[in-house]
């Protein structure tokens, strides 16, 4: 892989050290909710995919639920190698391919996945423009990108309630529960800095990608941003 910059440095150690913890705490800090988000993404992806890529795959929940419904080869790709290390474990049949890698700098030619997706990641990468060309050069002709992130509410009692869990509940719980004094302020922080699911699109537009559309869940806590490569 290539030599990571202080940023992705950083972000890969804070990752390295929440990923004991890591699914236990997704779940109990969305109720369970973002599995089922994850699953609406999967079901976007179409059925005849070949090779599929799951970028910043964590700890493979996405990769594993996608091996449950396709019988394609599938990357889970990954800056981390505890996270790595934690995927492998629970992929228990090698049904995935886990590659350490960043998402600036894919290790892969052109026009090789028919599907690419990426859930909670985006927003956690530096050079976000750059990956977002690095996918669209992975993926072939009429590829697919599917991005699950979280993104912005427009009522604001329901942003209000939202904000206030998500900014102060979630980080005391988090970082007491992984033992990390920083990890779960940075991430909301991220999430309000992350664009509005129109800025993303104009991003996507921006980089190449073409059928650019979204759809907000959970009242817009979350968007499931679809593109394709033409």
């Amino acid at each position: 892989m290539k030599s990571l910059s202080n940023e992705n440095k950083a972000i890969e150690n804070m990752f390295s050290q929440i990923s004991p913890n890591y699914d236990k705490l997704n779940h109990l800090l969305s109720l369970g909710i973002d599995h089922l988000w994850r699953k609406r993404l999967i079901d976007k992806i179409p059925g005849d995919a070949g090779r599929i890529l799951d970028l910043a795959t964590g700890t493979a929940d996405v990769a594993l639920e996608i091996s449950k419904s396709f019988n394609s080869l599938i990357v889970g790709a990954d800056i981390s190698l505890s996270m790595l290390k934690m995927a492998k474990r629970k992929d228990k049949d090698d049904n995935i391919q886990f590659i350490n890698a960043q998402a600036e700098y894919l290790p892969f030619a052109d026009n090789v996945f028919d599907a690419v997706t990426i859930s909670f990641g985006l927003r956690n990468i530096p050079e976000r423009k750059k990956a977002l060309r690095e996918m669209k050069r992975v993926l072939k002709n009429d590829g697919i990108l599917l991005i699950l992130e979280f993104s912005h509410i427009k009522n604001i009692l329901w942003r209000s309630i939202f904000e206030f869990y998500f900014l102060k509940i979630l980080p005391y719980i988090g970082n007491k529960i992984s033992k990390h004094h920083f990890a779960y302020y940075y991430l909301p922080q991220t999430v309000m800095k992350f664009p509005a699911p129109e800025g993303l699109s104009d991003i996507l537009r921006d980089v190449g990608f073409s059928n650019v559309c979204y759809d907000r869940i959970l009242g817009g806590v979350a968007a499931i941003h679809s593109a394709r490569s033409y």
